[in-house]
């Protein structure tokens, strides 16, 4: 019996000294001042998330937002014992309504508060041209085709090695109704620009706008690209467009 109640207490000790341990680095930390100054430092980095705009048929993406990680940007800081910007380390915040899961709406475009758009290249051949062309200009762009493609399978996507473009799995709307097959399959339908010309880019441009180049011409799609460059949009595919976490 006395054995017992030696190991119990043992035991017992042992959890608790944990337990205070941790309590005491606890209390140490939050004494920090190096810690304070961070908590103090919380509202000048703060982003406050921007929800997303869903109507009846319609939806735009959110933008989330992003706020100090305490703990991680310490550690990190520990280090020099000092605060650094740089060496902040943020989380996400998502936005309170976002675009998630709703299949039965069309996505309009990407947030019109960012500079961002897309531009998906209708072809169904030419991919090693297309791709070298990407490659050159340090680009990547989603490629519809109407072929009857299995995008997931490997021999298709190997079909250009070092690949700078996507075959998009997105249904596209032009204004007509959404496709049965695309929400109850779990796929987002997009609305797209017809584009052929950079005058077409000019009558259409805006901040979240998704083109659809139909123009074999890659030297127009060049002039296109230098243009939006030399405007200070940036060209990003689809899946980042309406990334709620970008």
């Amino acid at each position: 019996m006395k054995n017992i109640i030696n190991i119990a207490t043992t035991i017992f000790l042992f959890i608790f000294s944990i337990i205070y341990t941790k309590k005491a680095i606890i209390f140490l930390q939050n004494n920090d001042p190096l810690i304070k100054e961070i908590k103090s430092q919380e509202n000048n980095y703060y982003l406050k998330p921007i929800d997303a705009i869903i109507t009846k048929n319609y939806m735009i993406p959110g933008i989330s937002g992003k706020t100090i990680n305490i703990n991680e940007s310490y550690k990190k800081m520990k280090k020099l014992n000092s605060f650094n910007k740089s060496l902040i380390v943020y989380e996400d915040i998502l936005p309170n309504k976002t675009i998630n899961n709703n299949y039965d709406k069309v996505i309009l475009k990407g947030n019109p508060k960012l500079k961002h758009l897309s531009i998906i290249v209708n072809t169904n051949n030419n991919y090693q041209t297309i791709n070298n062309y990407l490659k050159n200009n340090n680009l990547y762009l989603d490629i519809y085709s109407n072929q009857n493609i299995d995008i997931s399978n490997t021999n298709f996507q190997n079909i250009v090695t070092d690949s700078y473009y996507y075959f998009t799995d997105y249904c596209l709307y032009n204004n007509q109704e959404i496709d049965n097959n695309c929400y109850q399959n779990n796929k987002y339908t997009i609305k797209v620009s017809n584009i052929k010309s950079l005058q077409d880019v000019k009558d259409n441009l805006s901040n979240g706008v998704i083109f659809l180049y139909n123009n074999k011409q890659l030297d127009n799609l060049n002039i296109i690209i230098k243009y939006l460059r030399n405007n200070n949009y940036q060209i990003k595919t689809i899946d980042k467009l309406i990334n709620e976490k970008e």
